[in-house]
């Protein structure tokens, strides 16, 4: 293969992604990686604790680590998972250079995911979750339910979160009709979001964690050589590490100010949702206190979240609803700088490196871009150091080249 995609967050960049980007390129007989990276805010509904420019730099700047990272932009990364991996899919299919796509799971292996994706994409399976979705039940478990009827114990595989992302990947491919090759890596060390360390390994939950508890030195271990340098540098000027919680009044001001209808036209809202956001709001101190007064049996916490920090940022169906309408490029090495050269051929969206090329692209397009901008800004006003709290940082920046 010539390149591989990997749809990632990085957040931060740590020990396990080297790992996977290592078997990577083993399974795909030494491969380029291109890196399709959310941008400032992440899919568990929080603020990225480093900037997507010092993230992507991180990638490519560890040993071995990636060679080019595009950006997944913030209208998936603050998704469902299916939209996520949807528009993560989309992306590397677009981009013209990548024949494969590679995820980490706990099966280890493409065909028990693949059997399940297919079930998930039925017919079959989608009359019984409408028969189920009365039960009032979460959405989780009634796909669990649904899914084992239809596949017995080939279903348990939908139990595992690394599972379940690599099986929306595939749904995502299977829908349009991919020719990406899926490779998969056995997940080692601690679980997706476990807050410990195991030998060499910890989570990015783990070291943001540490990081934010004043234990970053100690948080450094986990982190990549090269990779360390980015992150000590981005803390020592005040860039990071941030956290959702370092907006809570801005966010709390701007949720205040919404009604029940504001509140309904957002992405994901529905049955009656907005009345019990708008009355979360209204009792909360914090927005964690608020998804905790919001969230149900049948909408979890990190839906929850998404759906605060859409309304914060001003995401409304209408924008969440578009397709990817281009390629932003936040950073590359020596090797993805001639993959970048290869998709302004082969790329089936617009490539973009300088930020003014924007004004180039059609209405939606520049709509897309626009929102990206506004949310780099509500972002910058989370840094530690208030002197990085100016706007217009998209506007500005271009990616990171090394090479």
């Amino acid at each position: 293969m010539r390149a591989v995609g990997i749809v990632s967050e990085y957040n931060p960049f740590h020990e396990g992604h080297l790992y996977h980007i290592r078997r990577t390129r083993e399974l795909s007989d030494g491969a380029a990686v291109v890196a399709v990276m959310s941008g400032n805010f992440v899919q568990r509904g929080e603020f990225a604790a480093f900037d997507k420019f010092s993230r992507a730099e991180a990638a490519v700047s560890a040993k071995n680590g990636v060679d080019l990272v595009l950006e997944l932009p913030a209208i998936y990364a603050i998704s469902s998972a299916e939209r996520f991996a949807s528009a993560g899919v989309a992306l590397i299919d677009a981009c013209g250079v990548c024949e494969g796509i590679s995820f980490g799971s706990e099966a280890g292996e493409a065909e028990p995911l693949l059997r399940a994706a297919e079930c998930l994409n039925s017919d079959a399976f989608d009359r019984r979750v409408s028969e189920l979705l009365p039960s009032g039940d979460s959405y989780a478990s009634i796909r669990q339910r649904a899914a084992d009827e239809i596949l017995g114990d080939n279903a348990s595989v939908l139990k595992y979160p690394n599972n379940t992302l690599g099986v929306e990947y595939l749904r995502a491919m299977l829908k349009s009709d991919s020719t990406l090759k899926p490779l998969t890596v056995r997940r080692e060390g601690t679980e997706h979001d476990q807050s410990y360390a195991d030998g060499d390994y910890a989570s990015a939950a783990h070291i943001r964690e540490m990081m934010r508890s004043g234990e970053a030195y100690s948080a450094m271990k986990y982190i990549p050589e090269n990779a360390v340098e980015v992150f000590i540098r981005e803390m020592a000027r005040g860039a990071g590490p941030v956290s959702t919680s370092m907006a809570d009044s801005a966010m709390m001001s701007s949720l205040r100010r919404m009604t029940a209808a504001d509140f309904a036209r957002l992405p994901d809202v529905s049955e009656g949702l907005e009345f019990r956001l708008e009355r979360a709001v209204a009792q909360s101190n914090t927005v964690f206190e608020c998804a905790d007064a919001a969230k149900t049996k049948r909408y979890a916490h990190s839906r929850i979240r998404r759906i605060l920090l859409a309304a914060y940022l001003g995401l409304d169906r209408e924008l969440a609803s578009l397709k990817p309408q281009y390629i932003r490029v936040l950073a590359a090495n020596a090797r993805g700088r001639e993959l970048l050269r290869d998709m302004r051929q082969a790329a089936k969206l617009p490539v973009i490196t300088k930020p003014a090329a924007i004004n180039d692209l059609d209405a939606d397009a520049r709509r897309m871009f626009a929102f990206e901008t506004l949310a780099g800004d509500l972002y910058a006003l989370a840094r530690p150091s208030v002197e990085l709290h100016a706007a217009k940082e998209n506007m500005t920046r271009s990616p990171v080249m090394l090479g």
